[in-house]
C-alpha cells in the first residue's frame, strides 16, 4: 500500500515540474531565436542610424510575438528605438542591471524570471555596433502552469483522502476480529468453556498472521 501511495504523490509533483521546465524552455529557445534574427536583421539599419525602420521592426514584432519591452540600443548603452514613434529614453542608458550587463557582453544574455524570460544579443557588422535587448514574456505559458500545479493539489488530495479511508477500513478489519478473540479468551478465563471462536474469525486472524509475517 505503502510504495503505491508514494508513487501516487510523486508522480504528479515530478509531472507539474517537467510540464513548467518545459514550458520555460520553450519560450527561452523561442525568445533567443528571435532575439538572434532580430540582431542580423536590424545590423544594417543600426549601422546607418535609420531610425524609423527599426521602430518599424521594433513595432512589428511586439505585435507579433509575446514581447513586452523591446529595446535597440547602441554599443554603449543608450537608447535607440522602444518600437514606439515616442521614445522617452532615447539617447539614455537604463539603470537596469541586466542591461548593464548586456552592454559589456559580446554574447547573448538570457535571464529568466517569473514573468519574463529577458533576452540581449549583441548586433555586429565585423565589430559590435549594437544591442537588442527584449522582454518576452511569460503570461501565455502561466496559465498552464498554474493549471499543472492545481491538478497536481487535487490529486494530492484525493490521494490522500483515499489513504486515510483504506487506513481506516484497514483499521476497522483487523480491530474487530482481535476484540472477538480477547472477548472469548475472557469468557473462557471465567470457565465459559461452551464459548467457541468462529471459523471465519479464526481465519481472519490466521491471514493476519500470515500477513505480518509476509510484511517482516
Amino acid at each position: 500500500m505503502l510504495p503505491i501511495v508514494v508513487i501516487m504523490i510523486v508522480y504528479p509533483i515530478t509531472f507539474s515540474i517537467i510540464v513548467t521546465d518545459k514550458l520555460i524552455e520553450s519560450s527561452k529557445q523561442d525568445a533567443v531565436a528571435l532575439a538572434d534574427f532580430a540582431s542580423e536583421d536590424l545590423a544594417n539599419f543600426v549601422y546607418f542610424l535609420d531610425i524609423d525602420v527599426i521602430d518599424e521592426h521594433l513595432k512589428k514584432w511586439k505585435e507579433t510575438y509575446p514581447v513586452d519591452n523591446i529595446y535597440v540600443m547602441s554599443a554603449d548603452g543608450k537608447i535607440l528605438s522602444n518600437g514606439t514613434s515616442k521614445n522617452p529614453h532615447y539617447g539614455k542608458i537604463l539603470d537596469d542591471p541586466f542591461i548593464k550587463n548586456a552592454i559589456i557582453s559580446n554574447e547573448i544574455e538570457i535571464l529568466t524570471t517569473d514573468t519574463h524570460i529577458r533576452v540581449s544579443s549583441p548586433i555586429v557588422i565585423t565589430e559590435k555596433i549594437g544591442i537588442i535587448q527584449l522582454d518576452y514574456s511569460l503570461s501565455k505559458v502561466q496559465p498552464i502552469i498554474e493549471s499543472s500545479f492545481f491538478t497536481m493539489f487535487i490529486v494530492l488530495a484525493i490521494v490522500s483522502i483515499i489513504s486515510v479511508t483504506v487506513a481506516l477500513l484497514m483499521s476497522f478489519s483487523i480491530r474487530k476480529p482481535i476484540q472477538k478473540l480477547q472477548h472469548v479468551t475472557h469468557e473462557i478465563a471465567d470457565e465459559k468453556y461452551h464459548t467457541s471462536i468462529e471459523n471465519d474469525e479464526t481465519q481472519k486472524i490466521k491471514q493476519l498472521t500470515k500477513n505480518l509475517d509476509i510484511m517482516e
